[in-house]
């Protein structure tokens, strides 16, 4: 204990038998790698880092070397139904040498999930012996549900935006779309919609004459529903 100060997230596991179910499990990782950046005495390099050794057989030591991180989280989803989800999360140490340092079992309601990032992030800090600011502390004790469906639709988005290309981003476009129309109060699916329609100008699929018009409503939007949404800071 307190010696870690930054940790990878790396890919989730997908151990539901259901391959196209691939997108939600990248997308609870995206997730959590979002909530645990809230935390500013830890370091969290991006998924991109951390993608990089999916699927390989790199130790911890060595992506923890090639990262610069002092440790390493895993995750696998055993079960994801209608109405919950199977998870377990594992802290492991890379230095002196890997040691799993801390497990812990989840069974979520999948409307409650936004709730789990913050608690995941909340007992790993406490583990490693961070302390989180003021509001930090603020930002994680915050309790919201959301809308399975939009939810869903919302990591669909994500899913196709990351392939950067026109054809994925349309379709992301329309799943950021459904998430805002069924959880219209949920800010993150208007930061999609204005990331979704900023890489459009950005990769100069339409001029930006068309997409900025649409960026700034949503963007605007997000941040009026949630001042604190790193999305929406993001984009």
């Amino acid at each position: 204990k307190g010696t870690i100060q930054s940790l990878a997230i790396l890919p989730f596991d997908n151990f539901t038998g259901n391959d196209s179910l691939a997108y939600f499990v990248a997308g609870m990782q995206s997730s959590l790698i979002g909530d645990m950046q809230k935390v500013s005495a830890l370091r969290i390099p991006s998924k991109t880092s951390s993608n990089s050794f999916k699927d390989s057989n790199t130790s911890i030591p060595e992506i923890a070397t090639e990262l610069n991180v002092d440790a390493a989280i895993e995750g696998e989803i055993s079960c994801l139904g209608s109405d919950s989800i199977c998870v377990q999360i594992r802290l492991i140490r890379a230095f002196p040498e890997e040691e799993q340092i801390w497990v812990q079992d989840y069974k979520i309601e999948r409307g409650e999930i936004l709730n789990f990032y913050n608690n995941v992030t909340k007992q790993i800090s406490k583990e490693i012996d961070i302390a989180l600011t003021p509001k930090e502390d603020r930002l994680l004790a915050a309790s919201r549900k959301v809308n399975p469906e939009a939810y869903d639709a919302y990591l669909k988005g994500l899913y196709y935006w990351e392939k950067l290309d026109e054809k994925s981003v349309n379709k992301a476009l329309k799943f950021f779309q459904l998430a805002a129309e069924l959880d219209p109060e949920w800010a993150d699916p208007y930061a999609g919609l204005a990331n979704a329609w900023g890489l459009f100008g950005f990769f100069n699929y339409l001029p930006k004459s068309v997409t900025l018009p649409k960026v700034y409503p949503y963007l605007n939007k997000a941040l009026e529903l949630d001042p604190n949404s790193a999305k929406a800071h993001y984009v």
